[in-house]
């Protein structure tokens, strides 16, 4: 099974909560369910999470050194995928 959600970061950081309230309105969720980390490795039930496990997307597809620091946005999407063991 193969997920990616919204991640919550769980920071009390204003300044990014603010970007992620502007990275949602800009894009064409519509509404959107936040989830903890732990929250959504729940999803994945009795299911085996297979290396690197739950992580932000852009770990899944790296496109070689980074020139540039993450930005919020590529922060607040995590995926994983889970195999029967």
């Amino acid at each position: 099974m193969v997920i990616s959600h919204l991640l919550d970061p769980e920071s009390d950081d204003t300044a990014v909560l603010r970007e992620l309230e502007d990275a949602v309105a800009r894009g064409s969720l519509g509404g959107a369910t936040w989830r903890t980390r732990g929250e959504i490795t729940e999803l994945f039930g009795g299911l085996e999470l297979i290396e690197p496990g739950l992580t932000e997307l852009v770990h899944w597809w790296p496109d070689g050194p980074r020139l540039k620091p993450l930005t919020v946005a590529h922060r607040i999407i995590a995926g994983g995928i889970g195999r029967k063991p």
